[in-house]
């Protein structure tokens, strides 16, 4: 039974929308708002995880009275967080719009869902291991930078004289007539060569003088011709040509050291000279050295 003085008040909650209701009427049939509790959710986009809370509550009251009156509800958002880690430790944060103002009659509306993009990282490339290129075969390593115009003409001397000799050791073995005429070239342009080399010297005023580099070339060339006056008929031909090859690719290598170092102008002139010509010895001997294969 009901005091005929006490008002009777009627509350009514519900769910609407997944947000939480309330409602009362009083006597007078006027309504009240017990504003909403929306949760807002931050999300997050991007490679990795991503998690987001948020909280938003809206609370209204008011007071009964003869005029049935509520005063207005007011709404706060809650802030939602999202954090993303991307494979480069991205990290994001998005923040939950503010709610708007409950009403007497309107709940607070619930915070917009925050959102926050997670940071990316780009992985990096697999490094492929590429195989080296062949190296071709290696000359002797020497160095000429440091000799003087007598050790030039010296050096340059000791390579003509290495060519001839090599030459005629090589001479009564070979059975090719291709490699006998390569042979036979070598005597032909390397003996005069010498006798312009020592022409050059008196002209110069230098008496040539020898040097490591000069002594390390004799040392190959008389290897070389040992070699070959061991050799046999079935053999000589290659083991001479291959010789060549090697001998003229390190001779030009060493003839740019000594057109680099020469002090004078006849000097680097004849060596230029010579270089051209051995190149063409070169260029010569590998072609022979192929049809030999």
């Amino acid at each position: 039974m009901i005091h005929p003085r006490i008002p009777a008040m009627f509350c009514v909650v519900g769910l609407l929308g997944g947000a939480a209701l309330g409602a009362c009427d009083d006597d007078n049939g006027q309504t009240r708002s017990t504003g909403t509790l929306q949760p807002g959710a931050g999300t997050s986009s991007g490679t990795g995880t991503s998690s987001g809370t948020g909280t938003s509550t809206a609370a209204g009251t008011g007071n009964a009275n003869n005029m049935g009156a509520g005063t207005t509800g007011a709404g706060t958002s809650g802030t939602g967080t999202a954090t993303g880690t991307g494979t480069a430790g991205g990290t994001a944060a998005g923040a939950g719009a503010a709610g708007t103002s409950g009403t007497s009659s309107s709940a607070g509306t619930a915070g917009t869902t925050g959102i926050g993009s997670a940071g990316g990282g780009a992985a990096g490339s697999t490094g492929a291991a590429l195989p080296g290129a062949q190296g071709g075969a290696g000359a002797s390593a020497i160095n000429a930078m440091n000799l003087d115009d007598s050790q030039i003409l010296f050096v340059a001397d000791t390579l003509d004289a290495g060519e001839v000799e090599q030459a005629q050791a090589a001479m009564p073995k070979l059975t090719t007539a291709n490699v006998r005429d390569f042979a036979q070239e070598m005597i032909n342009d390397h003996g005069p060569a010498r006798s312009q080399l020592m022409q050059l010297a008196g002209q110069m005023m230098l008496t040539p003088s020898p040097s490591d580099v000069s002594t390390e070339l004799q040392r190959e060339s008389e290897s070389m011709v040992t070699s070959l006056n061991n050799a046999t008929a079935d053999t000589a031909d290659r083991l001479y040509i291959e010789g060549q090859v090697r001998a003229h690719a390190q001779a030009v290598l060493l003839i740019d050291q000594l057109i680099a170092a020469a002090d004078t102008d006849a000097l680097r002139t004849q060596l230029t000279d010579m270089h051209a010509t051995v190149q063409e010895h070169l260029d010569r001997a590998r072609e022979l050295n192929d049809m030999l294969d």
